[in-house]
């Protein structure tokens, strides 16, 4: 059992650790257009998905029929590694948004 935690933690914090490095890099990136539409697509399909994936591991306690009062009690530390990495996805896919969004309106005052 003292090995599985050792490799559970290893794969937390990996996982924790690349997506808060990511929402580092979103943050400190400077607003550019995409440069086309294919990549423009692109990074609104990577936002969305990071947005459902976050969604979805805050959501999985309730979908399995559990929910988070049972799943904190019994396994806390799966539970608030679902818990951060849900909320870390969740605010890189909002950001993500927010951002392309803007971009979006900066480049259609900009060509106005």
């Amino acid at each position: 059992m003292h090995t599985y935690y050792i490799f559970f933690d290893l794969l937390a914090a990996l996982l924790i650790g690349a997506a808060v490095w990511t929402l580092t890099r979103a943050v400190r990136r400077p607003l550019t257009p995409a440069g086309s539409a294919v990549r423009a697509a692109l990074r609104v399909a990577r936002s969305v998905l990071a947005l459902a994936a976050g969604l979805l591991l805050l959501f999985f306690p309730v979908l399995t029929g559990t929910g988070w009062r049972v799943i904190l009690l019994s396994v806390p530390d799966f539970a608030l590694v679902l818990l951060v990495l849900g909320l870390l996805l969740l605010a890189n896919g909002a950001y993500g948004l927010g951002r392309q969004a803007q971009i979006r309106r900066v480049s259609r005052t900009r060509a106005a």
